[in-house]
């Protein structure tokens, strides 16, 4: 739509009717609810809570404090933990919600376009005129609207929703990956701790086997380097 204007006296109405078009147009541009985020049926740990951004959420300030478990500690514990305050957990669920804005992005219009062109702005009197005339200024206002044809914000909008659904199963390995990496620890933490405990019956049974080596060799019924390598083999217990 084109509307010439001579002057400054029909600048008011023009640009009257030109709002209330922008205020139709924009009212086209209704916000959308986004369908809720379903996530799929976890067949691991789905009864483990994770961290997910709610709605609103601006992020999280900073990594929550979390106090070094000193009594027993259960593989559940370590995997809640672990699920609550991951860094790169948190990150693939504010991607998830990213997707989601971008579906809410892509349920919009395009928006409206207004140009405004000026003509002879600054000029004071007609070029080679041979008496000085005051040049009329010329403005052109101009709005546009994109109109989409052939389904294209359907299109978009099922993109959008797929892309959502991406990182949705994104988010779902790299939770899988954080339970595997945590369990993983808990047993080869465990594990040691248990060779840790056989180390340390293994060094007492062998403390009673020099002890009584010693009192075989002051009775001498065997030989004394039969005390010494029983000490060799103890203090080898011993590191």
């Amino acid at each position: 739509m084109s509307v010439p204007r001579l002057g400054d006296r029909c600048v008011r109405l023009p640009l009257c009717a030109i709002a209330t078009l922008l205020a139709c147009v924009s009212s086209v541009h209704a916000q959308r609810a986004v369908p809720p985020l379903k996530m799929p049926t976890r067949l691991i740990g789905g009864d483990i809570p994770v961290y997910q951004p709610s709605l609103g959420e601006a992020g999280r300030p900073e990594r929550p404090l979390v106090n070094n478990p000193s009594e027993e500690l259960t593989l559940r514990d370590a995997l809640a933990l672990a699920l609550l305050y991951s860094p790169d957990l948190a990150a693939f669920a504010w991607e998830t919600r990213a997707r989601e804005a971008r579906i809410l992005q892509a349920t919009r219009l395009p928006n409206p376009v207004l140009d405004v062109t000026a003509e002879d702005f600054g000029a004071s009197q007609q070029p080679g005129a041979a008496s000085l005339q005051p040049i009329q200024r010329q403005t052109t206002i101009q709005l546009s609207q994109l109109i989409e044809l052939g389904g294209k914000r359907t299109a978009r909008e099922k993109l959008a929703a797929l892309n959502r659904e991406l990182a949705m199963w994104d988010y779902e390995t790299a939770r899988m990956n954080v339970l595997t990496q945590v369990s993983r620890a808990f047993v080869d933490v465990l594990a040691a701790q248990e060779a840790a405990g056989v180390s340390v019956e293994t060094r007492q049974l062998l403390e009673q086997v020099q002890q009584g080596v010693g009192v075989r060799v002051t009775a001498g019924v065997v030989s004394p380097i039969e005390e010494t390598r029983a000490g060799v083999v103890l203090s080898l217990a011993r590191v």
